[in-house]
């Protein structure tokens, strides 16, 4: 895969996981917890196995689980590890999975690259037709344009 589709893979998971965090009640949970501490990350060096409802579960608590093979396996630590940060951000007071255990769950259940898949030419006439049809919004100027266009930094220390 090359480094720009993996980028942008990881552009759009992260744009995915920031809408859903901000939109899961993260927050709010947080607000009715006001002295929730978030509990320490378990540093046991022993991976230990995790069931995908466990992963399910805990993942679930803060977004949508993402599965596995929604992502190629070298991308999924550093993803874990974001999630882990803002999961600790978010104090939450449930005790999370330990970090390697899930870094293992998703690489062990995703695949290991992704192909490129090249385009091919149809060899028969699509199944419908289009017109071209022109529309003209009286309030906009004769002639549109974008004006400017370009990636925004999620976080502080995201990728662009």
């Amino acid at each position: 895969m090359s480094k720009g589709v993996g980028r942008s893979l990881r552009l759009i998971l992260a744009a995915v996981i920031v809408g859903s965090i901000a939109g899961s009640g993260c927050g709010p949970e947080t607000a009715t917890h006001p002295k929730a501490t978030a509990p320490a990350l378990p540093t046991n060096p022993e991976i230990l196995e995790v069931t995908t409802p466990q992963v399910k579960k805990f993942c679930g608590t803060c977004h949508v689980y993402p599965p596995p093979d929604c992502l190629p396996r070298p991308e999924w630590a550093e993803e874990i590890r974001t999630g882990f940060r803002r999961f600790r951000e978010a104090r939450l007071p449930i005790t999370p999975l330990p970090l390697q255990s899930v870094i293992k769950y998703y690489e062990d259940h995703s695949p290991p690259r992704y192909e490129l898949v090249e385009p091919r030419r149809a060899t028969t006439p699509p199944p419908v037709r289009f017109a071209r049809r022109g529309f003209r919004d009286p309030e906009m100027p004769t002639t549109p344009a974008v004006s400017n266009v370009r990636f925004a930094r999620l976080s502080p220390d995201g990728p662009m």
